[in-house]
C-alpha cells in the first residue's frame, strides 16, 4: 500500500509541469477534432504545462518548462501526429491516418 501511494505521489509531481517559457506557432488544423488532437498531444508531451490552439488564427499558444522541451521540439511533436507547422512538415503515414475533415482541402 505504501508503495502504491509512494508511485501515485510520484506520478502527480511528474505531471505538474511548471512553465517558464511560452510560445505561439502557427499549426494547419480545420476542426474541433484537429483542435482537440493538436492541445492533447502537446499536454501530454513532457515539459509542456498548457496548450491552447485557436482554430480562427491556426495559432497554438503553449507554456512549457524549457529544461524538459525546447520550441524546435514542439514543432516535431504536432508534425509527429500529422500536423503540418512551418518549421516542420506533418509526418505524412499520421496525416494519412487524421480523419477526412482533418486533411487538407486538396486531399480529401
Amino acid at each position: 500500500m505504501i508503495c502504491c501511494l509512494g508511485l501515485a505521489a510520484s506520478f502527480t509531481a511528474c505531471t505538474n509541469v511548471q512553465a517558464n517559457q511560452s510560445t505561439e506557432f502557427w499549426v494547419r488544423g480545420n476542426c474541433e477534432m484537429c483542435k482537440s488532437k493538436i492541445e492533447q498531444t502537446l499536454e501530454d508531451s513532457d515539459g509542456v504545462a498548457e496548450a491552447e490552439y485557436d482554430l480562427a488564427s491556426n495559432m497554438v499558444t503553449i507554456g512549457f518548462d524549457s529544461t524538459l522541451t525546447s520550441e524546435k521540439d514542439l514543432h516535431k511533436v504536432v508534425a509527429n501526429v500529422g500536423y503540418e507547422t512551418k518549421q516542420a512538415a506533418a509526418d505524412m503515414g499520421a496525416y494519412q491516418l487524421l480523419p477526412r475533415c482533418c486533411l487538407k482541402k486538396e486531399d480529401q
